[in-house]
């Protein structure tokens, strides 16, 4: 296990920097104090040559120039979108800024995507460990109270990436933070996702509206194409008539209410590498969302963007959830500790979806 550090750029005269671990069974993951995101995720093919499986940067100044993306990002303090941009909190309407539209997304102008954490990394018990910090106080925020927010990478060598979060503030506000992951699991960022094979153990899923903002409604996934108890192949799915999927711009961008328990949350697997992803975690939601929009032009490791090129697995409370019961806990109170633990675990050159 070995993790060293390299300069990731300047933007507009700040010096940000990548945190790269190696593990000893290939696999190299790249973080940065940018956003506290994730660059890339290099796996070896079956000729020893790295292949990236996430969407990420190449440089600072790309995560400006493109950031509507949010590539690999920790998005907060609140993940998705809010509408109009505000809550009563506790009696006090709080304003937030609308960055999309007339609604607020993910954390809007001062989200933590787009902020320069503190970071510190060690190697312990045969783990590699990358820890950011921020306080994020209410000058900086419109959001309540001074925050102080740790999220911390655990990389092991049976291919796992761990996110671990711990966020408390001094006041009552929301918090429902998300990693923003974009995988591609054909080793190649040119060929689309639609060839992947998808599972997500959920019964329900949250409908949209034209905002692309969650109805309140939780309808069954039985006979629609959000039906992914069986893993499906997602290009039949995607172009399903639909009105969700067709309002999405023939894509996901939806809220599935997870399965209770633990066990396998949901799974992704391509046909073209053998190469599959599962998902473990503690959050109530699982926001699945398929880069259905190249709303911004530009290239990443010179290929230039291009609909459904990677596919998000956001664990969350759901979106809006403020504004929603029983859409997951997004209230804290002063001093009260949110935590949370999500794992992502690549196969290689296997089909498997352990239920167990």
């Amino acid at each position: 296990m070995d993790i060293t550090t390299r300069s990731f750029g300047k933007y507009k005269g700040v010096e940000y920097t990548e945190i790269i671990v190696k593990n000893d069974v290939g696999d190299c993951l790249i973080f940065s104090d940018l956003g506290a995101r994730i660059n890339q995720w290099l796996a070896n093919d079956t000729i020893n040559q790295p292949r990236s499986i996430v969407i990420g940067y190449d440089n600072a100044e790309q995560v400006f120039e493109l950031d509507s993306y949010y590539y690999g990002a920790t998005v907060g303090p609140v993940a998705g979108r809010i509408k109009d941009g505000r809550f009563d909190n506790n009696g006090e309407m709080v304003q937030l800024d609308c960055n999309d539209g007339k609604n607020h997304l993910h954390g809007g102008r001062s989200s933590w995507a787009f902020r320069k954490w503190d970071y510190s990394y060690k190697v312990e018990n045969g783990e590699a460990i990358v820890m950011f910090t921020l306080v994020d106080d209410d000058k900086d925020s419109p959001y309540p109270g001074n925050v102080k927010a740790e999220v911390t990478y655990r990389v092991t060598n049976i291919h796992e990436w761990f996110i671990t979060y711990r966020i408390v503030s001094d006041a009552r506000t929301l918090i429902n933070p998300t990693n923003h992951v974009y995988f591609n699991l054909n080793a190649a960022l040119d060929r689309p996702i639609d060839n992947h094979s998808l599972y997500v153990n959920a019964e329900r899923y949250l409908p949209v509206d034209e905002e692309h903002l969650p109805t309140g409604e939780k309808l069954p996934v039985e006979g629609t194409p959000f039906d992914y108890r069986t893993d499906q192949i997602l290009a039949p799915w995607l172009n399903a008539n639909h009105p969700q999927t067709k309002g999405a711009n023939n894509g996901l961008d939806h809220a599935f209410e997870l399965a209770s328990g633990d066990g396998v949350k949901a799974w992704l697997y391509s046909p073209t590498t053998h190469w599959s992803i599962e998902v473990f975690t503690d959050q109530p939601y699982l926001v699945v969302y398929t880069h259905n929009y190249v709303d911004q032009e530009g290239k990443i490791a010179g290929i230039p963007r291009l609909k459904h090129a990677g596919i998000t697995f956001e664990t969350q409370a759901a979106p809006d959830a403020i504004h929603h019961k029983d859409f997951g806990k997004v209230v804290y109170e002063a001093g009260e500790v949110y935590e949370s633990t999500t794992c992502y675990r690549l196969y290689r050159n296997v089909k498997v979806l352990d239920e167990d």
